[in-house]
Parts: C-alpha cells; sequence; structure tokens
C-alpha cells in the first residue's frame, strides 16, 4: 500500500468513528498495481472512490463509485453502484442493483481490480512461515495451524486440490519443527505393492532375491526428521495397514529381520482426495485416516486466494513482471485455475517465451480459455436463498447420472461452485465432461 493512500484510507475511516471494531472482512486492491492496498471492513458503510472513504486515485473511477455496506440479514457486505460512469462488475458481470458478496469474489470498478475476503476468525499471520507466500486472509489461519503443528509430534494430514503448494506446507513443517533428522518424501501413489515393506521398512542383506546389500528404508531414513507420505489418498488398500501399524508402534522392521528398530518420525500426509468420502466409498480405512487426521491443514484453493493471482504471476516470471490490460488481469484473477499454481507457473513461462513484458487477451494461451470462461463461474446470487445442503453418495450418483456427468449442469442443480462438483466427482472415482 503506498503511503499515501494509506493516510487518507485510516485518516477517512477514523473520521467515521474512534472506536476499534473487529474486521468481518477485508477488500484488497489488485490492480493496477500501483494502487495496491487492503482495507479491513467491519459493520460501517465505506464509500469507494476518487473521493470516497477509500480513495482510489484513478481516472476511470468516480469520484463516489461504489458502496460496501454491511448486510446482517445475509452475514456479509452488499456491493452497491453509486450510479458511477465506468460501472461497477462482480465476477466481470455488470451489477445494477446491491449484490451480497461472497468471499474471494473479485470486485471492478472502472479499471481497478478489488478482491472481497471474509474475516470470520481474525488471526496474527506469522511472519515466520516463508513457504506459505501470499496475503490471501485465509492464509493467516493455515500459517498459524503451520506453526502448531510443526511443534507436535502426532501425525499432520494436509488436504488441498492439485498445485496448491502442499508440498510446501510440509517443508513449512518439518523446517519449524527444528527436528534434527532429514525431511524424506515418498509418493504413495508409486509405492509397489511388492516391495511396500521393503521400500519403507528396508530390508536385511539376503532377505529376497536381489537383496545384494542391506536397505535402512524411508522410515529409518527419516529418523528424528519428517517423513511426507505424498499423495496418501492414492496408497493401495491392501497396503494401509502395514503403515497403520508402523505409525502407531513408531517402529520399523525391516524385510527379513527379527527385531524392529525404534524410530522418532513425525508424519506428514498430503492429499488432493477427500479421504472422508474415500472412507465412506471403502477406498480408504478408516483407522488409518483417523490417526492420520490428528492435526487437519487445508490448503486453499488458488480461487480461494485469488487476492494472490496476480503475484503469482510476477513470482514465477522471475521479477520479470507481466504487464496486464484492465481486462485480461480481470480474467487471471476470476478465472477458475482447476491446476492452481502449477497453471500460473504455465502461464508465466509461455508468457516470457512469447513476448516480453506487455500481453493482451489475444496472447494468453488457448488451454487459458476453459479457465477464464464467465460460464465457469457460478453466477452472483443476489436472492436471499442459501445453496443446497450437500448430497449423500446416492443423490449425488443420481444426479450425475441424470445430467451426464456435467460438470456445468450438476453445478447448477446443486447450486455449488463447479469447484466443489469436481471434488465430489474425484471422491467417487467418476469421470466429468464439460
Amino acid at each position: 500500500m503506498s503511503d499515501s493512500l494509506l493516510q487518507s484510507t485510516v485518516s477517512r475511516l477514523e473520521h467515521h468513528t474512534s472506536v476499534a471494531r473487529s474486521p468481518r472482512a477485508r477488500c484488497t486492491i489488485v490492480w493496477p498495481r500501483e494502487l495496491s492496498a487492503a482495507v479491513e471492513l467491519d459493520d460501517r458503510p465505506i464509500v469507494l472512490g476518487r473521493a470516497g472513504d477509500v480513495s482510489l486515485a484513478h481516472k476511470t473511477v468516480s469520484r463516489a463509485h461504489a458502496k460496501l455496506q454491511w448486510d446482517p440479514a445475509r452475514g456479509a457486505h452488499a456491493l452497491e453502484d453509486l450510479g458511477s460512469h465506468n460501472g461497477t462488475s462482480v465476477n466481470r458481470r455488470r451489477i445494477s442493483s446491491p449484490i451480497a458478496l461472497a468471499s474471494a469474489d473479485v470486485l471492478r470498478l472502472g479499471d481497478v481490480l478489488a478482491v472481497y475476503e471474509r474475516v470470520d476468525h481474525p488471526t496474527v499471520s506469522s511472519t515466520n512461515v516463508d513457504e506459505v507466500f501470499g496475503r490471501a486472509a485465509v492464509l493467516d489461519g493455515l500459517r498459524a495451524s503451520i506453526e502448531s503443528a510443526s511443534r507436535d509430534l502426532a501425525p499432520t494430514l494436509i488436504l488441498g486440490e492439485t498445485g496448491t503448494g502442499k508440498e510446501r506446507v510440509a517443508q513449512a513443517i518439518h523446517r519449524l519443527s527444528a527436528r534434527p533428522g532429514r525431511l524424506v518424501a515418498v509418493n504413495c501413489a508409486a509405492l509397489s505393492p511388492q516391495l511396500f515393506e521393503s521400500q519403507l521398512f528396508g530390508h536385511v542383506k539376503g532377505a529376497f532375491t536381489g537383496a545384494g546389500e542391506a536397505r535402512e528404508g524411508l522410515f529409518r531414513a527419516a529418523d528424528h526428521g519428517t517423513l511426507l507420505l505424498d499423495e496418501i489418498g492414492d496408497l493401495a488398500l491392501e497396503l494401509q495397514p502395514k503403515l497403520l501399524r508402523a505409525i502407531e508402534a513408531r517402529e520399523s522392521l525391516a524385510v527379513g529381520a527379527t527385531r524392529p528398530v525404534s524410530v522418532s518420525v513425525k508424519v506428514v500426509a498430503a492429499t488432493h482426495r477427500d479421504l472422508r468420502a474415500a472412507v465412506l466409498a471403502g477406498t480408504f480405512r478408516a483407522d488409518l485416516y483417523g490417526r492420520l487426521s490428528g492435526r487437519e491443514l487445508r490448503v486453499p484453493s488458488l480461487r480461494e486466494r485469488a487476492v494472490d493471482v496476480l503475484d503469482w504471476l510476477d513470482r514465477f516470471a522471475h521479477g520479470a513482471r507481466v504487464e496486464l490490460r484492465a481486462d485480461d488481469a480481470e480474467a487471471l484473477v476470476c478465472a477458475r485455475w482447476s491446476l492452481n499454481l502449477r497453471a500460473v507457473d504455465r502461464l508465466a513461462r509461455e508468457l516470457g517465451e512469447r513476448r516480453e513484458g506487455e500481453t493482451s487477451a489475444r496472447a494468453l494461451p488457448a488451454w487459458l480459455e476453459d479457465e477464464i470462461d464467465p460460464q465457469n463461474q457460478m453466477e452472483p446470487d443476489s436472492s436471499d436463498t442459501a445453496a443446497r445442503p450437500a448430497p449423500d453418495r446416492a443423490e449425488f450418483l443420481a444426479a450425475y447420472e441424470a445430467h451426464g456427468g456435467s460438470v456445468r449442469a450438476l453445478a447448477k442443480h446443486f447450486g455449488r461452485d463447479r469447484r466443489q462438483i469436481y471434488r465430489w466427482v474425484d471422491a467417487y472415482g467418476l469421470r466429468a465432461s464439460r
């Protein structure tokens, strides 16, 4: 936030009242970058504009452009356009009447972009978790949970979509734990059923054909350190009891050995799958889930961290800031980002190869079309109707068959974001169509 904008914002807000109030939400300006600012919102009405309570010094913004006001009936802020010259949009849709906002909604006032975030449980953001980059409000709680998990030897389960940075979280837990051992990572989806015990627990020389020398295995390699069981949701069902026993007993029995060896290992498991749904579906053991989920951390998707999208694009561009027009920036901040940070990394590399500096909508890669298709985003709901409750397995499968696996149709049917439909489809081992 620039010093002048910060001072203007603070002085105008202090004019309303000198009594401190707990924030209910945060509004962060993300584009143009020189106007970058974060304003905490409570139950007081706030006018946004060149002469508003929050000053937006941009030629496309009217003096009193829009108003944010807490709506206690909906438990959210409502955004209202105040007859601005260039209009106000939410998630790329122009608004003509007050609309209730949801967390991570993208607001556009003229050519200024901002992201609205709920702050339901205010926490002090840790400055010690360097591995978790971003200023999104949802990351504050994640950083606090990482610090707490690092002080506990009990297993930690990290949940999150593909590409959200689960391995970074595991690295942070290990570093902050100050354990003298190594961080050892294993992809559970790649573990061989035939060699599972040897890979995890090691073997003695001559234990089986080809065992020409003894090996310690991953558990012993991680002794006094951290063992990351990545993609734990893909571990074969028949292998899960063996893993559970090792975690509970805190010992490793090498293949061919007669006595187990005690190990002090912090077990961190990570998956993009819904393990609760997998337990109900019979593809993951309830006792193993119970053991791993003593501490459960969820890494939010990039869509939930929309405020960080352009910052990540710059970060992946290795300091070479990618210049965008307002329409392009809006499309990217509103995108679905189904592969999260991996997709942003790919975009940064492709833009860097095509042209240095400025880009345009015509220059964006074709594979981004589905990510920025406005039909992929849920229509902002200005009614008081709440989303339908989560369906059970039978209800979801019936709807899946009725709509031919169409994620778009299922999202409309259940009144949910397409990302949630993808999670349910994935959890039940189904195949989605657009």
